[in-house]
């Protein structure tokens, strides 16, 4: 921690499920720092804006879409733990990640909308549209986004 460098990574199987490779693949690219986001570049922003406002939660529980390199999507959600030492420095944070249906994503949301990465961010589409939209979104680049009215409303 007070290096940022990681002590450990844990995988269980769903992990390749989850990322579309095979567990040895995911640790060799953690350790090289070449770990591919599963993200179209705005739910990528959407993540990180998400991350940073509750890094220091210890505890939360959210929704996102994961958008693979070959186009597959699926909606997750990510329990995450955060243990702080007596300074409130992060020293151990864990992650549980398990792919949720549109149905589960849609009830979550309809009960918490900041429970979500979209919907806490103003995109209010369904699972089932987030999943069918995931190809259409993972080819809009958040500079062809900006160029255009309705992009920049949707930035915004």
């Amino acid at each position: 921690p007070d290096t940022q460098r990681r002590r450990r990574v844990v995988l269980n199987r769903s992990s390749s499920v989850v990322y579309g490779k095979s567990g040895e693949e995911i640790l060799a690219r953690l350790a090289w720092h070449e770990a591919e986001l599963p993200f179209s570049e705005a739910d990528g922003l959407r993540f990180l804006i998400f991350e940073l406002v509750s890094s220091q939660r210890d505890v939360q529980r959210f929704f996102f879409r994961s958008i693979l390199p070959d186009g597959r999507a699926q909606l997750l959600c990510r329990n995450s733990l955060r243990i702080f030492d007596s300074a409130g420095c992060i020293r151990t944070v864990k992650h549980i990640t398990k792919a949720v249906t549109p149905d589960e994503y849609d009830e979550a949301v309809c009960s918490n909308p900041r429970a979500s990465t979209h919907a806490a961010t103003g995109d209010f589409r369904t699972g089932r549209q987030l999943l069918a939209d995931a190809a259409a979104d993972h080819h809009r680049s958040i500079a062809a986004m900006a160029a255009c009215p309705s992009g920049r409303a949707e930035l915004d």
